[in-house]
């Protein structure tokens, strides 16, 4: 049994695509598929058409585009001219497509000659303030068709939310729930709480339709001295000067000792740095896009160890009990906020502990790529 999966970026590290991608070739190879992954790029020097191999599959970098603007809001021809011979040479029995909104209709056209099965993996629907052409750029009016009625041309599909698998369902698709998943069994983790202040992190991007809400947590800190007294809060992947953007004023000075902002890091330090950490922190604004995602960096911190202070978007209420594993607020209310921060400060070292220690548990139910081979075995039709 052949898988081609296909995936228009950074192959196999370099996002958090990535490393779902990465899971998803395990499942397959562990339900005895030969799996070969197109990507657009390895994070590292491209070549041309250039065969590699990675533990559970291998995988081709398609040649590099032009870099235009038309490229960027249509797509490159290369990488779907590299799929199509790919497809046509090997016959692979299931195609399974993370991206490449640009090359459906095409590649629905193909799978549909050469009578392949194909799967759509769906993990976004972005928020009109990601575009920057806004309601005219194709990229955004291509997304709304496809999820509103063009992806009926897939086979199936994998959706990270339960908001996505009801939407899909509705519209007559096979559609399974696959959240976050990460090969937790295997991942390092720490159990022992930390001494002293509270180290509270952020990883990741803002981005430019503010993604992640950064100004209620600077807010508290600024707004409450017991707090800021008890807690450090570091920042990583943003600069100064994007954090100062986001929460609208100038990091005041009495917050020296308290926030430090180190802007981007190497991706391979991120687990170290959640892994020390006593929480990770991020609030989203309450909208489509953050309830029909899910948080990457909610499994990966959990599979650590290291609980999460978040708001209750998507599913994340289904993973996280308050007080227990986590803390969680509805919204993004910073008197919430006060309240949920002051009572992680009051726990004993003993009580974070036992937290830490159900947090890893949840991970491993929940966010471990072996709990869903079965999910995937059934969605394929794979004996």
């Amino acid at each position: 049994m052949k898988i081609l999966v296909l995936y228009d970026g950074a192959f196999p590290y370099g996002t958090a695509m990535s490393s779902r991608i990465r899971s998803f070739c395990r499942i397959f190879s562990e339900l005895n598929a030969d799996v070969h992954v197109i990507c657009a790029s390895s994070g590292t020097k491209r070549g041309n058409k250039q065969e590699r191999r990675l533990e559970r599959c291998t995988f081709t970098i398609a040649p590099e585009g032009k870099g235009t603007i038309k490229e960027k809001l249509f797509g490159n021809p290369k990488y779907f001219q590299t799929v199509k011979e790919y497809i046509v040479q090997n016959k692979p029995d299931f195609v399974f497509s993370t991206s490449g909104q640009e090359y459906f209709y095409k590649l629905a056209e193909v799978c549909k000659y050469y009578q392949i099965p194909l799967f759509i993996e769906q993990c976004e629907w972005l928020d009109i303030s990601e575009f920057i052409f806004r309601y005219l750029d194709p990229r955004y009016i291509r997304m709304n068709r496809l999820i509103q009625g063009g992806y009926k041309k897939a086979t199936g599909i994998i959706a990270i939310s339960s908001s996505f698998e009801k939407h899909y369902r509705n519209m007559g698709v096979d559609t399974v729930r696959v959240p976050t998943i990460l090969d937790v069994l295997n991942s390092p983790c720490r159990i022992t709480a930390n001494e002293g202040k509270i180290v509270l992190v952020f990883t990741g991007s803002i981005a430019r339709g503010k993604k992640e809400l950064i100004a209620p947590i600077i807010n508290v800190l600024r707004d409450n001295l017991e707090i800021r007294s008890n807690v450090e809060f570091h920042i990583y992947g943003e600069n100064k000067d994007a954090i100062e953007t986001s929460i609208g004023y100038k990091i005041p000075k009495l917050l020296e000792n308290c926030v430090f902002v180190h802007g981007r890091v190497p991706q391979e330090e991120i687990q170290d740095i959640i892994i020390n950490a006593d929480y990770q922190i991020f609030i989203r604004p309450q909208r489509r896009s953050s309830n029909f995602g899910f948080s990457t960096k909610l499994g990966e911190s959990m599979s650590v160890g290291t609980p999460v202070i978040t708001n209750n978007t998507s599913d994340i209420g289904m993973y996280i009990k308050s007080g227990d594993n986590g803390f969680l607020i509805n919204n993004s209310d910073e008197r919430e906020l006060v309240q949920v921060l002051r009572a992680a400060i009051e726990m004993s070292k003993e009580e974070r502990t036992e937290m830490r220690k159900r947090t890893r548990k949840t991970a491993e139910i929940a966010f471990d790529y072996r709990e869903y081979k079965n999910t995937i075995k059934g969605l394929f039709g794979i004996e």
